[in-house]
């Protein structure tokens, strides 16, 4: 006996029947097999997704008392300072040394040298809420809410008794009720991030223009 029924007096059915043999009720069509091989997932959602337009490590001047290390990200909607710890740079580092076992040691030294400035490249691959997710302290400032934005580049000066005072290269950010300072180190292409600054904050930019 089927183990199919009809809906409307329970009759059973034959496994082929297109009608009810008591009361005449046709049975609708069993909707055919899906071929689940065939189906094609969506992307996943680029609602935050983005082009980004630059990439630097800084150090995040929270105080006086207070200077984080941290990386910049740039993008068309968003400035994301994702924060870096001890612990995360020493995977890094220990990460690039094991990227390079085995070669001369001069290669060995200089990308662990360099280990400070790599750090940021991951982020290159990484989704915007990926990097939020990434660390609580992390922080993003959207474009629209920069009400000034001011760039001044790195300069050495000299005093009377042949000292040099450094200054690192600083970008401010001034928001509604807020200000962000970071510093970096020279070496980055400083011309291409005045550019990208210039572009993304025509009105509210201040500093070289080149």
């Amino acid at each position: 006996m089927s183990n199919n029924f009809c809906k409307n007096c329970g009759a059973a059915l034959g496994a082929a029947a297109s009608f009810c043999n008591k009361c005449g009720t046709a049975i609708a069509e069993k909707p055919a097999p899906v071929e689940t091989a065939n189906i094609v997932k969506p992307a996943p959602s680029q609602a935050m997704k983005a082009e980004y337009k630059f990439i630097l490590p800084t150090s995040y001047k929270k105080s006086l008392v207070s200077i984080k290390g941290c990386s910049l990200i740039f993008s068309d909607t968003a400035i994301i300072a994702a924060m870096v710890d001890n612990k995360m740079m020493q995977a890094h580092i220990a990460a690039v040394k094991e990227s390079v076992r085995g070669e001369k040691l001069l290669k060995r030294t200089a990308a662990v040298m360099k280990a400070g400035y790599t750090y940021s490249d991951k982020y290159r691959t990484m989704g915007i809420n990926e990097i939020m997710a990434e660390s609580q302290n992390n922080f993003l400032i959207r474009n629209n809410t920069v009400e000034q934005i001011k760039f001044r580049k790195g300069a050495v000066s000299y005093s009377y008794d042949d000292t040099t005072t450094n200054t690192p290269p600083t970008l401010i950010i001034k928001c509604p009720g807020s200000k962000y300072t970071f510093t970096m180190n020279t070496g980055f292409d400083s011309r291409t991030f005045i550019g990208v600054l210039r572009s993304l904050f025509p009105g509210q930019y201040k500093g070289p223009k080149k």
